[in-house]
């Protein structure tokens, strides 16, 4: 299947309706040999961007992907904290507001601290959609957008976000913010889950988080390596056991659609290929099969 084909699919499929509406989709895109993915990516992106959507992506080059503490970093990474805690702001905590610019601080009065308050409970101290840690989180970000009198209603932005990216925050600068623990693989899956439901909350009618895989496929001596990370057989593994984890927990991906890319090595290599893992390889496999032609709606697409 062409690429312009396949995001043609997608669009009238999934983008159009089904992920505005709450649905969640896992999709692995397969390349021809000797070929790149690049132009599917730019497509995927144009297509996502007409639709009003966002699309983080993450490239196993820079970043660590099959360690779910270090995938929530990077995907941390790629959103703009100040700017959608401040559309979350202006469509929750003070709708009324005229000022919608979200590079600047909201102004408000000390009368409506009140208002404020009963608003950030309600609309996350309450929404248990986030996770505990993550409403903490939130909390900070949107007070941070507002000031009464030119002090902000919270001073605790910088190592929120900090500490949302992965940086190496002291946890003494987080008490106050009453963090107490650093994010990691026991909690960063909730985390995810949080910050894709938060995007949505701030106006995106879905998400697309694409990941590139192919630095996994790649098998090259120390001398032949050049910028960016490598990985042994066993990270391979644990990405496949990532991945699949993800397939099993799409409904808990609300209103986010799953995009991982690689070359054809990563079906087809018998060392590091997803037959070496066979609960991932089963998921992936489609029981429907059109003669002769590619199954679009398949969970594993080969591009041509």
């Amino acid at each position: 299947m062409k690429p312009p084909d396949y995001i043609d699919v997608l669009s009238a499929n999934y983008f159009e309706r089904y992920l505005s509406a709450g649905g969640s989709a896992f999709k692995m895109v397969i390349s021809p040999p000797g070929t790149s993915l690049k132009g599917f990516s730019q497509l995927l992106h144009k297509k996502v961007s007409e639709a009003g959507a966002i699309v983080l992506k993450l490239d196993a080059v820079a970043d660590h992907i099959h360690r779910v503490d270090k995938l929530f970093f990077a995907v941390a990474k790629c959103i703009a904290w100040d700017e959608e805690a401040a559309k979350f702001v202006h469509r929750y905590i003070v709708p009324s507001s005229a000022n919608k610019d979200v590079h600047s601080t909201m102004h408000v009065s000390g009368k409506q601290k009140p208002e404020i308050a009963e608003a950030i409970k309600k609309n996350v101290s309450h929404d248990y959609g986030f996770c505990a840690e993550f409403r903490t989180a939130l909390t900070h970000l949107c007070l941070s957008r507002l000031a009464v009198d030119t002090q902000v209603l919270s001073p605790y932005s910088a190592q929120v976000k900090g500490w949302l990216m992965g940086e190496p925050v002291p946890m003494a600068a987080l008490k106050p913010a009453m963090i107490f623990r650093k994010v990691q693989r026991n909690s960063a899956r909730n985390m995810l889950y949080s910050a894709f439901r938060f995007l949505r909350r701030c106006g995106y009618p879905f998400v697309v988080l694409e990941i590139d895989v192919s630095r996994y496929a790649e098998q090259a001596r120390v001398a032949e390596r050049t910028l960016g990370h490598y990985y042994s057989n066993a990270a391979c593994f644990d990405l496949y056991e990532l991945l699949r984890q993800f397939i099993d927990d799409m409904e808990r991906f609300d209103g986010t659609m799953v995009v991982v890319t690689g070359p054809n090595t990563i079906v087809t290599d018998a060392r590091r290929g997803i037959s070496r893992y066979q609960a991932l390889q089963m998921r992936l496999w489609s029981d429907v099969r059109i003669q002769n032609a590619e199954n679009p709606m398949a969970p594993l697409v080969w591009l041509s």
